[in-house]
C-alpha cells in the first residue's frame, strides 16, 4: 500500500523516481520539511525581525534584531548588544565588591595563587550574536508588541 508521501509525490514525478526521493527525504535531518519542499508545499514562517529578551529578573531587558532562520535546523539566528566584559583571576578571600575598572589590575594573582575567577563589565558596547528556536523567538517578539523602539533610545 502506497503513503500518502508516496501518492503526493506521484502528482509531480515518474514512478521510478518516488523510491529514490523517499530515500533522499528520509536521509536528511528533517523528513518532513524536505517532502513539503520537494513538493513545493513548503510555506517560510512569518518571522518578526525585532525580539525582547529579559536576561535575567534582575537586568534589564535586551532588544535583539533578526538575522537569518535555517528551516532545517529550525533556529533563529539573532544579533544585540552587549557591555563587553573582563575576566579575570583573583584571591579566593578577595571582595569582588571593591574591584571596578579603575582597580582591576591591583586584584590580580597569577595561577599558582588560591584563585577564583571574577567577570566584570567595561564602559564598551559590543555586537554579540546568538541563536534560537523559532517558538522561542516568537516568544521573545511577543513581549517586544508590548514596548516601543523608543524605550531603548532608538
Amino acid at each position: 500500500m502506497k503513503t500518502i508521501e508516496e501518492i503526493a509525490l506521484g502528482t509531480k514525478f515518474a514512478n521510478e523516481h518516488i523510491g529514490a526521493i523517499m530515500e533522499i527525504c528520509g536521509a536528511t535531518q528533517n523528513p518532513t520539511l524536505a517532502m513539503k519542499v520537494i513538493l513545493g508545499i513548503y510555506e517560510e514562517p512569518k518571522i518578526m525581525h525585532i525580539g525582547l529578551r529579559k536576561i535575567n529578573k534582575d537586568t534589564e531587558d535586551r532588544l535583539m534584531v533578526f538575522n537569518s532562520y535555517d528551516k532545517w535546523n529550525d533556529r533563529v539566528s539573532y544579533s544585540y548588544e552587549k557591555k563587553k566584559t573582563k575576566e579575570i583571576r583573583v584571591h579566593k578571600s578577595t571582595d569582588t565588591t571593591l574591584i571596578n575598572i579603575d582597580n582591576y589590575e591591583e586584584f590580580v594573582v597569577s595561577y599558582e595563587d588560591d584563585y577564583k575567577w571574577f567577570n566584570f563589565e567595561l564602559d564598551e558596547v559590543i555586537k554579540a550574536t546568538d541563536e534560537c528556536s523559532l517558538s522561542q523567538w516568537n516568544c521573545w517578539c511577543e513581549a517586544y508588541d508590548k514596548v516601543t523602539l523608543e524605550d531603548f533610545g532608538y
